[in-house]
């Protein structure tokens, strides 16, 4: 303002003093026509000396007025650009509260520092030096702002992957996978269980960085940012907390259930293997025998084989709880596999009460024909004692005494024996009849027994071909 007002009164001086100028070159021309008063002229010269003296030092006046009014309406200029591009600076972060808003924050800065650098003009070093501070502040700033950016976005990534996880593992957890009926269905959910288990360490550090960016963008202390991430965090932390330990748990009932369907369908496989064995080595076998000794001891074999088929009572009604357990707790979608486990579960069951029934009918019949043997050889016995007395009666007569009483005492005796004789004779006889008959009866029932055999052979091996093949496919497959 003082040099506005100076401006103004070096214009108005210089104009008065130029005023002066058509008067002196008058009154010095008058002067000169005065020949007759040197002094006069002298005086002039002085006058219009002095006037072009203060003429021209107001115009170097007004000249340097004028420069230092220039400079001044320059620095002006230069203060109110510096001015708004810190006033642009200072409410970059204005309106912050979001991703997007923040992407927008980040290219205002970006601008402003392009800005700067374009509009950047100044010779003095006091203010260049004001230049290069609000130069550095902005660059300082837009760096500040892309390190929220930054942490918003990598926030994002993490929060999608570990959301993605969340929602599979949920999913999963949603399906009563313990209630599958069939093997594979449970290898199947088992390796899913394994995969998310495997994702876990992943999952757990992306939640810990979720954490570390919510706290980064928190601590730029932007009202709009104050509370920025923090909800989405504590419901996914909620979230891994309470499903992780649900997957873990899971995942060891999935392993258990799939265990349980193996090792049922071993046992199953096992005992069909075990009672075609049997049928094998004792049903099938044609027993032939020389001797009492070998009767004797294949009799006490098939009683062994018996009890040892009685004991697996015990064994077949465990198995036969243990899959009516399973079966009652598998879903009714698994009702195909459900449906097959019950089936070969009968027919283990049919083929074990059969087995056990063709083993006691065996068995008794060796007995039979054991008590016939024994009940022949008694009779040989005491046929062998008969003829011995006989012998010794015989004997006894080819020295008698010359006496008709010794000789009827030795004629009684031996009508009597021979009475008994022909009296064992009639019994033998009917007793070869009845063992010929019996034997007969025995001869149809071993071949009834044998053809039996020989078909339920041929049904154990279809069931056992037939419950091998799904496990042989699977074992292929796996």
């Amino acid at each position: 303002m003082e040099l506005g007002n100076l401006k103004g009164e070096c214009q108005s001086r210089i104009a008065q003093v130029t005023a002066f100028s058509p008067r002196l070159e008058q009154l010095s021309a008058e002067a000169g026509s005065m020949g007759a008063l040197p002094s006069l002229k002298d005086n002039m010269v002085v006058v219009s000396a002095h006037h072009a003296s203060t003429l021209q030092k107001l115009q170097s006046r007004e000249k340097e007025v004028n420069e230092a009014l220039a400079n001044l309406e320059a620095t002006q200029l230069v203060q109110s650009v510096v001015e708004g591009l810190e006033a642009r600076l200072a409410t970059l972060r204005n309106g912050m509260v979001d991703m997007p808003t923040t992407q927008e924050a980040v290219e205002r800065a970006q601008v402003l520092c392009l800005d700067i650098e374009q509009t950047q003009q100044a010779s003095d070093p006091a203010e260049l030096q004001k230049w290069s501070q609000l130069s550095s502040r902005a660059r300082e700033e837009l760096g500040t702002l892309q390190c929220i950016l930054g942490s918003m976005k990598d926030n994002q990534v993490r929060l999608e992957q570990v959301e993605r996880w969340l929602d599979a593992v949920q999913e999963l957890l949603s399906r009563d996978a313990t209630g599958m009926g069939d093997t594979e269905s449970l290898r199947e959910e088992l390796n899913r269980c394994k995969e998310h288990v495997n994702e876990m360490e992943q999952v757990e550090g992306s939640l810990k960085q979720m954490g570390e960016n919510v706290n980064s963008v928190q601590a730029a202390a932007l009202p709009g940012l104050a509370r920025w991430g923090q909800d989405k965090l504590d419901e996914c932390q909620a979230r891994w907390t309470s499903l992780s330990k649900q997957l873990l748990s899971h995942q060891e009932r999935v392993a258990e259930s799939q265990e349980k369907h193996v090792n049922l369908r071993k046992d199953l496989a096992e005992m069909q293997e075990w009672m075609a064995q049997v049928d094998e080595e004792f049903l099938m076998r044609d027993f032939e025998y020389k001797s009492p000794e070998e009767l004797e001891a294949s009799l006490e074999e098939m009683k062994r084989a018996k009890e040892d088929v009685v004991q697996k009572e015990v064994k077949v009604k465990i198995l036969k709880d243990s899959i009516n357990l399973l079966v009652s707790r598998t879903s009714p979608t698994g009702g195909g596999s459900r449906q097959e486990l019950t089936s070969e579960l009968e027919g283990v069951l049919a083929n074990y009460h059969k087995l056990c029934d063709r083993l006691k009918s065996k068995c008794h019949t060796l007995e039979e024909v054991w008590s016939c043997w024994m009940e022949l050889l008694q009779y040989l016995d005491m046929e062998q004692s008969w003829l011995n007395t006989l012998e010794e009666k015989l004997q006894a007569t080819e020295n008698l005494p010359e006496s008709t009483e010794a000789v009827n005492e030795a004629l009684e005796s031996l009508e009597g024996v021979l009475r008994h004789a022909v009296n064992r004779q009639i019994s033998l006889e009917q007793q070869l009849q009845t063992l010929r008959e019996n034997e007969q009866v025995l001869q149809a029932l071993q071949e009834s027994l044998s053809q039996l055999d020989h078909t339920l052979t041929s049904y154990l091996t279809d069931r056992i071909d037939a419950f091998q093949l799904p496990q042989e496919a699977q074992v292929q497959r796996t």
